[in-house]
């Protein structure tokens, strides 16, 4: 092309490829190569791995919905919220991840058997299937997410409806994070965990660990719940490990924390 433009063949009509703008579009592109420090510097300006505490919360006005990140030492939280917009999405709680062990926690899309929610005795789908309209409270003061970058400072709960039958409250403190459901009569709280070859997910009726080389995640479950092991191992992946599902039976109220180790 550079040597002999402006003179090109003639356009063969009806062909995909019979004008493409790619030669130009290339033309100026030079192949590079990064080494494997440069790769590791860039992965290491990643927010998480960048900072050991934040949170950031990125709201989208056009579709009524927020995105918050929130990292503490221990853990990197991810939580959706606002208006479903297909149904292949589950909101809520949706990735936990240690420094240790990696990612340990993950709600899976288009699913209503390890999709992380609550739903109520009978139904086969998490409330978190639907709209999940929250409120948001920082160090205990009211604080609403606005289009573009936030960071609100402290403490940050996020609050939402369990359509008219309850309420759920998510808190992202230094050391853990506690989830309390409100609901009216029986209900079932659905944990998608993650675990590679090596880990060993255990469970009684008061906690649930998942222990790796490297770490531990505890689950700790209030009273009154009853914890029964759903799955041994579904067939959706979250990278190189298993999602395992654990179902926690409770009765209007239910209290658990997450902590690592």
């Amino acid at each position: 092309m550079r040597a002999q433009y402006p003179k090109v063949d003639e356009l063969k009509q009806g062909e995909f490829w019979s004008f493409s703008p790619y030669a130009f579009l290339h033309n100026e592109l030079e192949m590079w190569l990064p080494s494997d420090a440069e790769k590791n510097k860039a992965v290491n300006n990643l927010p998480y791995l960048k900072s050991q505490n934040f949170n950031e919360v990125r709201k989208d006005n056009r579709n009524n919905t927020a995105y918050t990140f929130v990292r503490r030492p221990s853990y990197y939280g991810v939580f959706n919220s606002g208006t479903i917009l297909t149904p292949l999405q589950r909101y809520g709680l949706g990735l936990l991840w240690n420094p240790a062990t990696g990612t340990v926690f993950q709600s899976q899309s288009n699913s209503s058997v390890a999709a992380w929610g609550t739903k109520v005795e009978g139904s086969g789908e998490v409330y978190e299937t639907g709209n999940v309209m929250a409120e948001f409270t920082t160090d205990g003061k009211s604080w609403e997410p606005s289009e573009g970058r936030n960071q609100p400072k402290g403490n940050l709960k996020i609050k939402y409806p369990l359509k008219s039958a309850g309420t759920k409250t998510v808190e992202f403190l230094p050391e853990k994070i506690k989830v309390t459901v409100q609901h009216q009569g029986s209900f079932t709280e659905v944990l998608p965990l993650l675990a590679d070859n090596d880990g060993v997910i255990r469970y009684t009726d008061k906690s649930i660990t998942v222990q790796s080389k490297k770490g531990i995640l505890t689950i700790s479950i209030g009273s009154e719940a009853k914890v029964k092991k759903l799955n041994d191992i579904i067939s959706t992946k979250g990278g190189d490990k298993n999602c395992y599902v654990i179902e926690v039976s409770g009765e209007h109220k239910l209290e658990y924390e997450f902590s690592f180790k």
